[in-house]
């Protein structure tokens, strides 16, 4: 292999760093060295092995495995276990601040209001000028503490930027643009990497609108984040040239690894494949299905996957650009979702004891979850720290649902019907675990009809 670029390590170790499992395997296997795969499943808690499979390639680079068969560190992994071993002990550190400052503050309605607006304890900031100029609308300034990457947005002005930034402290990389670099090194403390570009026209997309918005105008974003979804979805079918097709006749997992381009996924009576080329990007694919295992790695074509109807052991997702579409009927078991750039629509229908887990460090997911009667628990969990989410689950009557927020940053609209707050018991339930530390999250529950 040869030398990667600093630009590859980075995305490298900022897309492992950028999924709950793919930290907690770093963690592992830095804390406790080498594991074999049975002991890595018990220590994490995973219960599938589809699941640790895929997140175990998805570090490649990072980890390796041994001629016995046990997984351990590279030395580019034991880079990326500092820095998770950085940022866990900075944050644990910073609860004991504010939990210390929250029961030693006084009780008066006059105190001194703090000077600083500190962000910290994230994998990815955006500093846009919106952000700046609230703070600046505070009589505040801006500290960024113990985050993986930071990038300021281009249309920042200098000016702007040296009047609200502190300072930026304990970074891995700092993005800014050309007309900034100099008064960003200035405010740099402990950051492994400056890196600057030249000023574009800034796009805005939908994190960008869900990230900087404050609880007054919570409900506005919401109705701009519904109405934009069909447009984000809108694509050309079918324009390019059939490049590959396939009849599938079992599968009973799909693993999707897309970075541009689109994907649609649905259930019929008849399985196949079609992949097509793109008339707007250059289209890179592979295709690996085996032992009822479908595997689709795509960059920029367009693809169209009919599944035969059958429940479906496991759906895992990987989408860092594009625009991806699963529709369901037949149930899933487990689905892995993970998304850091790019819009996902997933409709998923027949769910019973399910575990699902979305994972989102940027991009825009609408997701519908709709249960059919069962007997015991249900798992979602979402782990927000950037873009949007929207999350609408339909579930039988009389269905107990547990709606569990954690974390200190971003929005949250939690709307649970009526009927489904009044149910105390239940031998059929449905636990959220909701884990905010950046965006947008929308979550919805209500009887199915």
């Amino acid at each position: 292999m040869g030398e990667q670029s600093g630009s590859d390590v980075e995305e490298l170790v900022f897309s492992s760093l950028s999924h709950r499992i793919r930290r907690m395997i770093i963690l592992t296997l830095g804390e406790r060295g080498k594991r074999s795969f049975t002991e890595l499943m018990e220590e994490l808690g995973i219960d599938d092995t589809g699941t640790l499979t895929f997140h175990l390639r998805k570090l490649s680079g990072l980890i390796t495995k041994t001629g016995d068969g046990y997984y351990t560190l590279t030395e580019l992994g034991r880079r990326a276990y500092a820095i998770l071993k950085s940022l866990r002990v900075s944050g644990e550190e910073s609860k004991e601040v504010r939990a210390s400052a929250t029961s030693a503050r006084p009780s008066s309605t006059t105190d001194v209001k703090p000077d600083l607006v500190v962000l910290s304890d994230r994998l990815s900031l955006r500093i846009s000028r919106e952000l700046l100029e609230r703070v600046r609308a505070t009589g505040r300034k801006l500290l960024v503490k113990d985050v993986v990457k930071v990038e300021v947005a281009d249309d920042v002005d200098e000016d702007l930027f040296n009047e609200v930034v502190e300072s930026i402290q304990d970074v891995v990389t700092l993005r800014v643009p050309k007309h900034l670099e100099a008064t960003a090194q200035l405010k740099a403390r402990d950051v492994l990497n400056v890196v600057s570009s030249k000023v574009r026209a800034p796009i805005p997309s939908i994190a960008d609108l869900a990230t900087s918005i404050v609880e007054p105008i919570v409900s506005t974003v919401t109705r701009v984040v519904t109405s934009v979804t069909p447009l984000l979805l809108t694509r050309v079918s079918k324009g390019g040239e059939l490049l590959y097709s396939t009849s599938l006749d079992i599968v009973k997992s799909l693993e999707l690894d897309i970075d541009g381009g689109s994907i649609e996924v649905s259930q019929g009576d008849v399985g196949k494949l079609e992949v097509y080329s793109s008339r707007f990007s250059r289209c890179d694919f592979d295709v690996d299905g085996e032992g009822g295992e479908l595997r689709i790695d795509l960059r920029g074509c367009e693809a169209y996957v009919t599944l035969p109807r059958v429940a479906l052991e496991r759906i895992g997702v990987d989408l860092s650009g594009g625009i991806l579409e699963v529709r369901v009927d037949e149930g899933v078991r487990v689905a892995d979702l993970s998304l850091r750039g790019g819009v996902l629509r997933v409709d998923m229908g027949g769910l019973q004891d399910s575990g699902i887990s979305i994972d989102l460090s940027g991009g825009f997911v609408e997701a519908r979850l709709g249960y059919s009667e069962f007997k015991g628990v249900s798992r979602v969990s979402i782990d927000l720290g950037g873009g949007v989410v929207k999350l609408g689950m339909e579930v039988p009557k009389g269905t107990l649902v547990n709606v569990n927020r954690e974390g200190i940053g971003g929005y949250a609209d939690i709307d649970i019907d009526e009927e489904l707050r009044r149910v105390e018991k239940s031998d059929r339930v449905v636990n959220v675990e909701l884990d905010v530390s950046g965006g947008f999250a929308e979550i919805s529950a209500k009887v199915k009809k």
